[in-house]
């Protein structure tokens, strides 16, 4: 996840998409932290890495037991930031 190539990231985003959405019962206990981690991928200057984070997201915010257990306020600033994107799939996801 650190290295500086994107088709690396991206790579190790979507297979931790994969283990979220088949898994997400027996990560809930996990999934506020995981929120957190993963709010600099949102920002990172690649559309795939961005794009695959926000899909992450989809997953993590969609369990009903999350905002219990965040803030989900940090969240709002980069995905407001993202609406203003200029690819029209970013703006849409977000």
């Amino acid at each position: 996840m650190e290295s500086s190539d994107w088709k690396i990231k991206a790579s190790a985003l979507d297979n931790i998409e994969k283990t979220i959405e088949s898994n997400i019962d027996s990560l809930k206990p996990f999934l506020s932290s995981f929120a957190k981690y993963f709010l600099k991928y949102l920002t990172d200057n690649s559309f795939k890495v961005a794009y695959t984070t926000m899909l992450l997201y989809r997953h993590i915010l969609g369990c009903p037991d999350l905002p219990l257990k965040i803030d989900v306020g940090i969240l709002i600033p980069p995905f407001v930031d993202k609406l203003g994107d200029n690819k029209i799939a970013i703006r849409q996801i977000a």
